[in-house]
């Protein structure tokens, strides 16, 4: 990296730490500080969705596996791909419809109280733990941007960079809460699909890999072949499971339902999960080009990046440093880092929010103002920052396992248990409360055995000759496998005895949620107090890309060579676009603003606090 990458990626942290403060404006109570008072621009909020998809592991992790096995990584998009159509189909409505602040709100509406205190000390851990893992893979790529490990005087090595990136989050969500988060991934987006477009183009350019046709020409015949990593019986197996834990993941009330809290209603929520679709449909192909390239390009990654545990995590880098000019280095490291800030600021920001929703105002203080639950939910968020760089910190100091093995397996073994009863429970009214913490109870308790007994030699025992994919992956299969058939085994089991054991009261809750996530949301009645204000969000929008994008155009002045020069113009003249794009359909918002507010003036004139 030059001087101009090192005052691009400082430019855009100073850019970052601005979103708090103007954001937090938009912060009048605790609906808006833990989840921008669901009134979010669908397609703002959809924008920070399909970042949340992207992160720092997909250019680590994900990027290993592309350099490692080239289309065999298609494996995990059909398995995400899969999942959205179906909450396109039959929940992206109902998620929405849910009315809630928190997701845990829901699972207290669904499950009773006593669930909803047991999932606040699960979700809590759980979601730091996650933040941790996605900071110490976002440090992964940082150490591998800056392999010297120094820049003058700075030490850079991996602990470093963990606490430098991990304040910075912090302090963002700190200050502007998930305004900030959400409405400020729109900005960073834009950077996102610039620079990966041009990150693709300059190395099909490359003259090792000679466009597309030259790269499918010089990839190894095992890279265009799923089977040839892993026999065809391991690779159904896992293609089967991995489909099942994404699909039933994706759609429970943990995850699924905190993706559509930000934004209207219904419809919106269903508009953004098709803008998903066709976003990730684009999006792949060009995120694999370079970790392919790479492969040809960087043959041996090892004695370019011993310091770190899987060299091969620094294909995407690798790449980067070898085709981007001066300044576009710099841009790929702040949008690689802007992927990945979703899964860091809203993991402190959602597990302050269960704190402050579903235990302090429940427990300790329910009438606590709005004011004091925004406070409190700010002190909350810096000790979530604190625990996720030290989590980070441990995974760097004591994991071995390759990233891409790490998230799949955590994710079985840990999120399986969850997700089952809160996603079978979106679809079954006879389940009772109980259903949800035994079969957490269950799963995890098989979880734990399976940790333990299944040991490299017993999966070699059931396949010889086993390679390390095939090793990695059939852990991942048996254990999904395993816990698959015991969660949703035993939660039918407690649905058929339940409902006849469940008391009126229960009933009566449990088809009030039902009836609630199936009604539409009535926007006029239900969101009060000013909040149709679209306009308002398309001048913070528009003003952000055109004066981001503006000083990335500026830094084409610099030193430079004449491609970093037409990339830093290119880049972040496509950023003050699309900001002079918004300004120019925020002035047409305007007065239909001013006719909402004008009719609903009776309403506004009550003073209502809604849910919605």
């Amino acid at each position: 990296m030059q001087t101009v990458d090192y005052i691009v990626l400082a430019s855009y942290l100073l850019f970052l730490l601005t979103l708090g403060p103007v954001f937090n404006r938009f912060n009048r109570n605790a609906s808006d500080y833990f989840r921008a008072g669901g009134t979010m621009v669908w397609w703002v909020a959809g924008t920070a969705i399909i970042m949340g998809g992207f992160s720092a592991w997909a250019f680590t992790g994900g990027a290993a596996r592309v350099y490692e096995t080239g289309f065999f990584f298609l494996v995990l998009f059909l398995g995400n791909f899969v999942a959205d159509w179906f909450t396109l189909f039959f929940l992206a409505r109902k998620f929405r419809q849910m009315r809630v602040v928190t997701v845990v709100e829901a699972i207290r509406k669904r499950f009773g109280p006593f669930n909803e205190q047991v999932f606040t000390w699960i979700q809590v851990p759980l979601r730091l733990f996650y933040a941790g893992l996605a900071l110490y893979t976002l440090a992964v790529f940082f150490t591998g941007a800056f392999p010297t490990s120094a820049v003058g005087a700075l030490k850079l090595d991996m602990p470093a960079i963990v606490v430098i990136l991990g304040v910075i989050v912090t302090v963002m969500a700190v200050a502007g809460g998930a305004w900030a988060i959400n409405a400020g991934q729109f900005v960073q987006a834009i950077l996102f699909l610039a620079i990966t477009t041009v990150m693709s183009a300059v190395t099909l350019a490359h003259p090792k890999v000679g466009g597309l046709s030259g790269l499918l020409k010089q990839m190894p015949d095992a890279h265009l072949k799923w089977t040839a990593f892993e026999r065809p019986s391991i690779l159904a197996l896992f293609i089967v499971t991995l489909v099942l834990n994404q699909l039933i993941q994706r759609n429970s009330l943990q995850e699924g339902g905190a993706k559509f809290l930000i934004v209207k209603n219904g419809r919106d929520a269903v508009r953004v999960t098709i803008l998903s679709i066709v976003c990730t449909l684009i999006l792949t192909p060009m995120w694999m080009i370079p970790a392919m390239g790479s492969l040809i390009v960087h043959p041996d990654l090892a004695s370019q990046y011993p310091a770190l545990k899987n060299p091969n995590e620094a294909a995407y880098i690798a790449m980067a440093q070898t085709t981007l000019p001066p300044g576009l280095l710099g841009l790929l490291i702040c949008a690689i880092f802007s992927a990945s800030l979703d899964a860091l600021s809203s993991g402190v920001n959602v597990a302050a929010a269960v704190l402050v929703r579903n235990f302090y105002i429940v427990k300790v203080d329910p009438h606590a103002s709005e004011s004091k639950q925004v406070w409190i939910g700010r002190v909350l968020s810096i000790c979530g920052g604190v625990v996720m760089i030290g989590i980070a910190l441990g995974l760097q100091k004591f994991s071995r396992m390759p990233l891409y093995s790490l998230l799949l397996l955590s994710a079985a073994a840990i999120g399986l248990p969850q997700a089952v009863p809160m996603f079978l429970g979106l679809f079954s009214r006879r389940a009772p409360a109980w259903s949800l913490w035994s079969t957490l109870l269950i799963g995890f308790s098989v979880s734990i055995f399976l940790a333990q007994y299944l040991t490299s030699a017993r999966i070699g025992a059931l396949w010889h000759g086993l390679n390390a994919i095939e090793s990695n992956d059939l852990k991942v299969a048996i254990v999904t496998a395993v816990l698959l058939v015991v969660c949703c085994g035993w939660f039918w089991i407690s649905a058929l005895i339940g409902r006849r054991k469940m008391s009126a009261d229960e009933r009566m809750r449990v088809d009030a949620f039902f009836d609630e996530m199936n009604t539409p949301i009535d926007m006029a009645a239900e969101h009060v107090g000013g909040y149709e204000d679209d306009a308002r969000q398309y001048n913070v929008l528009a003003m952000l890309n055109l004066i981001f994008g503006g000083f990335i155009a500026s830094l084409a002045v610099l030193n430079n060579t004449l491609a970093g020069r037409v990339g830093l113009l290119g880049c972040g003249g496509v950023i003050a676009i699309v900001g002079a794009i918004i300004f120019v359909l925020g002035k047409r918002r305007r007065p239909l603003h001013r006719e909402t507010i004008h009719r609903l003036e009776p309403v506004l004139a009550k003073d209502v606090n809604s849910p919605c």
